[in-house]
């Protein structure tokens, strides 16, 4: 089994506004700045809590039908599951013929009657995976506020060195985004 991202998120989980007020910022010379660490805050916290934050596209390829194929991303929304046939050509299997179990992590799909015969070749299941949250308005205050958190450590703290001391805070953003995390 093999991920990737076929389609990135179009929306972020917090605003610049959002940042602006956190961080006391009143003119716009920083916004794109500040957008720009918002993405990078929000792929953070993904990675760490390993699930998506915003909706977003995975593919997840398999080289053969098993009775159970394990999807390894939390919040799925939908999946559409595409095969090769033996003769190489692309088919999409109906909804009627599998079990999709969303609420498990991993979410799994399950083929009661039996799957269709499918090409050799790698690859030759594809499974399209829409993921995270559709509305920031959706998304946990505790994720943003991580979010948040990491955008005003990165705004102010611009270079990878420094002669002061930092400290963690105890209620920083792992102890938001703690919350969420997926193990597994």
């Amino acid at each position: 089994m093999k991920r990737r991202i076929t389609t990135k998120p179009v929306l972020n989980c917090v605003s610049v506004s959002d940042a602006k007020t956190l961080l006391i910022i009143e003119g716009s010379e920083d916004d794109a700045f500040l957008l720009s660490l918002i993405e990078q805050a929000e792929s953070y916290a993904q990675r760490y809590m390993n699930r998506p934050i915003m909706a977003q596209t995975y593919t997840y390829y398999f080289d053969g039908f098993d009775s159970v194929l394990r999807l390894y991303t939390e919040g799925v929304n939908s999946v559409t599951l595409k095969y090769d046939d033996i003769n190489g050509s692309e088919q999409t299997l109906s909804a009627e013929d599998y079990y999709f179990d969303q609420y498990s992590y991993p979410s799994l799909i399950e083929f009661p009657a039996g799957w269709p015969l499918v090409s050799d070749r790698p690859n030759s299941i594809r499974v399209e995976v829409i993921s995270g949250y559709a509305a920031s308005q959706d998304v946990p205050d505790g994720i943003k506020t991580g979010v948040l958190l990491m955008v005003g450590h990165l705004y102010n703290n611009r270079e990878g060195s420094s002669d002061r001391k930092v400290n963690i805070v105890p209620l920083g953003i792992s102890s938001f985004l703690d919350q969420y995390r997926v193990f597994g």
